[in-house]
């Protein structure tokens, strides 16, 4: 399994203190995606392997690739954005 390091901007204010609490995040979301959309996005963004090799690699036709990649990205934004948000609610609840 792929796991994301270094330093990266998320939900949250700030890098510095939420820094670990958005690769959690991060890693969490990726877990909860299906292989047929998480194993091409990482290959893609994380490996940068071409859409052709990923392609060969998996056995898929190049559309197949390219659709898959466009979807897992949709999925995985959807999936931290309403993490995100899930959070904000917590720990800023709104003033009425």
């Amino acid at each position: 399994m792929h796991r994301v390091a270094g330093p990266l901007d998320g939900c949250g204010p700030g890098v510095g203190r939420h820094h670990r609490w958005n690769r959690d995040v991060i890693d969490q979301t990726l877990d909860r995606m299906g292989e047929s959309l998480r194993i091409p996005l990482l290959l893609r963004d994380l490996d940068g392997l071409s859409y052709q090799e990923i392609a060969d690699e998996l056995g898929l036709s190049l559309s197949a690739v390219k659709m898959r990649i466009k979807r897992g990205r949709e999925d995985f934004q959807r999936r931290y954005s309403a993490t995100c948000a899930t959070r904000e609610q917590v720990v800023e609840p709104a003033v009425q």
